[in-house]
């Protein structure tokens, strides 16, 4: 993994850092107390950057999860749904220009409308192969394209809320951990803990439960639809 790879600490990195973040806050003040200081602060934040690599992998499985539920909510990839003739998203113009593309560059044809009518399926797998092939074209020839702000941010919010669980119950465990050491120490750091945790947690409820079900799909269907054009632009300057 590359650490300063922008998909990677936006979709992996991030993620990680504010899933796990409820039970990094006790975790300083019981190690620390009131002998915290900036450069204990700073030395925490080296220990749990180091941390975050690990970290990063348990926050990408929920979301790889996730993936395939939104996938069948959303009647598929929306990089196979949008190149299907029964989508309106492109143009009936545009998709018989990819499919020309995806002929000279893949090597493969892709159904046309009646194929696609009697074997859907089929129809889908085809748009998927050959995907990954235009995915591979326009990560090379196109690296800093609108595709990767997309795919980060679709990767951030996917992973995210691939964790909702996770994140929630991190977060009441900070509570319950910096609520009890307050209680049985008095020592106040703990209740700035406290209410740390809280506000984590309720962003946390509000983010997983209302916004983010919402804000997935965007990124992801301008993904796709970016990918695709790049890789239409990057056939037709290879024709001149």
């Amino acid at each position: 993994m590359n650490w300063f790879d922008d998909y990677e600490i936006r979709a992996r990195i991030l993620p990680a850092i504010i899933v796990f973040l409820p039970v990094m806050v006790p975790a300083f003040l019981i190690v620390y107390g009131e002998m915290a200081s900036i450069a204990s602060f700073l030395f925490s934040g080296i220990v749990f950057t180091a941390l975050v690599y690990p970290l990063s992998f348990i926050v990408r499985r929920p979301g790889s999860r996730l993936e395939k539920t939104l996938w069948e909510q959303w009647d598929g990839p929306p990089s196979t749904r949008v190149m299907r003739w029964r989508d309106n998203t492109f143009s009936v113009s545009l998709k018989t220009e990819l499919h020309k593309a995806v002929r000279e560059y893949c090597g493969l044809t892709l159904s046309n409308l009646d194929d696609e009518q009697n074997d859907p399926h089929g129809a889908d797998k085809k748009i998927g192969d050959a995907f990954i092939q235009v995915k591979h074209l326009v990560y090379h020839n196109d690296p800093e394209g609108m595709w990767r702000k997309y795919n980060a941010e679709y990767g951030f919010n996917r992973n995210l809320l691939g964790c909702k669980y996770l994140w929630i119950a991190l977060s009441v465990v900070g509570v319950i951990i910096c609520g009890s050491c307050w209680h049985f120490t008095g020592n106040s750091a703990y209740s700035v803990g406290l209410l740390i945790n809280l506000t984590i947690l309720a962003i946390a409820v509000v983010l997983t439960k209302c916004i983010l079900p919402k804000t997935v799909r965007d990124p992801a269907e301008y993904y796709a639809s970016s990918v695709w054009h790049s890789f239409l632009n990057i056939v037709k300057r290879n024709r001149v």
